[in-house]
């Protein structure tokens, strides 16, 4: 790291991105180098630009299970933009669901990821959630303090509640089981 810290130490432009349109923080991030992406970081990387045209750096952090939980934390901390889609229509909240990562899931929470933005095929992040026995009961019950709708519907038709029944999810369903339902 001390060949990269000394180029740091040099100020180069930071944002600048390569033929396929990534920046250093983008490849750092993508690559699962948490040490060079909290450098850039603190060395004032933006947050905003895409990493090609379809990925942001959130979603990437999110994507990556190299990066770890304080290397996200500290991305979210630089406010980047929580709720953009990439190319498929995905936010980072809908990936860290659909690939169960609890505490990102968690930290996305936290950070006030809209959790009322459907995911790709037009499912809500509550229930890919419900789907993925990954998430802990105590992450899955963040998402009603953070107004989810509970009757929400995924491209069949099917809310939260009834895919929890037909599945078997009884801790998940008991969450649930509140006025309002379906």
């Amino acid at each position: 790291l001390s060949t990269f810290e000394a180029i740091l130490a040099q100020q180069p432009a930071l944002d600048v991105k390569d033929r396929i349109g990534y920046t250093a923080l983008c490849w750092a991030v993508s690559s699962g180098f948490n040490d060079k992406s909290l450098s850039l970081l603190n060395a004032g990387a933006d947050l905003k630009p895409r990493c090609g045209s379809y990925y942001t750096v959130l979603f990437r952090a999110t994507w990556n299970s190299k990066i770890y939980i304080a290397t996200f934390n500290a991305i979210l901390a630089k406010k980047p933009p929580l709720n953009t889609a990439d190319k498929t229509g995905d936010t980072a909240l809908c990936w860290a669901t659909y690939i169960g990562d609890d505490r990102k899931t968690q930290a996305l929470l936290n950070a006030n990821a809209n959790v009322d933005k459907n995911c790709y095929g037009g499912t809500p992040p509550l229930i890919r959630a419900v789907l993925n026995d990954s998430i802990t009961l105590s992450t899955f019950n963040n998402f009603f303090t953070k107004k989810q709708q509970l009757n929400d519907q995924n491209h069949k038709g099917h809310t939260a509640l009834h895919i929890m029944s037909r599945n078997g999810h009884a801790a998940q369903q008991g969450a649930l089981h509140v006025p309002g339902a379906a």
